[in-house]
């Protein structure tokens, strides 16, 4: 199955998988988007028929576009393209819940941390995932243990907590 997509999470916890490791990133109109690279040009996994000539990365495209242009390939070896398209956090989080499988999540953008934890709440979350982010921009750690109850991984150390 190609990676980050809703088969593969669905087929690691078919195999037994605990948990499954994610990224994020956000599309120009804010939508929370599940895929390796800032450019879906990039990954190996992702075929595409039509770009925006000024359109490289993630951020710069609207979810619209990214469901419309863009198509999951099987691996980078066949090239083989799916029907498969690029998923959202919120059907990942549909799909992980179903699955009874837990998230490893790395924001990969400049997300705001509280944007993805407050999709996290919408979908109850909570208590299924583990959120790695390398850059706590605006956020305290105090405001984050607030608002969910969940693992952080961080790069480095916040100068509030040395």
């Amino acid at each position: 199955f190609p990676e980050n997509s809703l088969a593969a999470i669905a087929a690691c916890a078919e195999e037994g998988a605990q948990i499954a490791e994610i990224d994020l990133r956000q599309t120009r109109d804010g939508v929370l988007v599940v895929l390796h690279d800032a450019s879906p040009n990039k990954k190996s996994n992702v075929a595409h028929w039509t770009l925006p000539p000024d359109s490289n990365l993630v951020s710069d495209l609207s979810w619209e576009e990214l469901q419309t242009k863009f198509r999951l390939v099987q691996d980078s070896e066949s090239g083989k393209v799916t029907p498969l398209g690029i998923p959202s956090f919120r059907d990942v989080l549909g799909v992980a819940k179903a699955c009874g499988i837990h998230l490893w999540l790395e924001n990969k953008g400049n997300t705001p941390l509280n944007e993805i934890i407050q999709v996290i709440q919408q979908e109850d979350a909570h208590d299924r995932v583990i959120l790695y982010d390398t850059n706590l921009q605006n956020e305290t750690m105090d405001d984050m243990v607030q608002k969910i109850r969940s693992t952080f991984m961080i790069k480095t150390m916040p100068s509030e907590m040395t």
